[in-house]
């Protein structure tokens, strides 16, 4: 069942950084690729190697910040975005996808 609002845009390769949660000083990945967006948010792909090794301590990795505000850096851009994290996924051993859902405040 499709519960996007807006329908996601094919993107080129775009890079982020310093995916850090707000509330409490942690931070998720060191760098990112931008796989797709909408007018409602990001889909962001995380190497393995580039995930804070906290979170992959647990069996379920990075189910345990779901839900948890969020701020990343565009590179090309020099643009900082932030909103809450909506899910995660495992595509692979080596690949997770972290879906950010835009704040109230992000620009349309």
């Amino acid at each position: 069942m499709e519960h996007r609002v807006h329908k996601r845009k094919m993107l080129d390769p775009i890079h982020v950084a310093d995916i850090q949660l707000l509330d409490t000083p942690m931070e998720v990945a060191r760098h990112g690729t931008l796989l797709n967006s909408s007018a409602s948010g990001l889909l962001i792909g995380v190497n393995r190697q580039d995930l804070n090794p906290e979170l992959l301590q647990d069996g379920r990795p990075l189910a345990s910040i779901v839900g948890d505000g969020v701020i990343l850096k565009v590179v090309s851009m020099e643009l900082a975005v932030d909103g809450a994290i909506a899910r995660t996924s495992e595509d692979d051993p080596d690949v997770y996808e972290i879906a950010i859902d835009f704040r109230d405040n992000a620009p349309s």
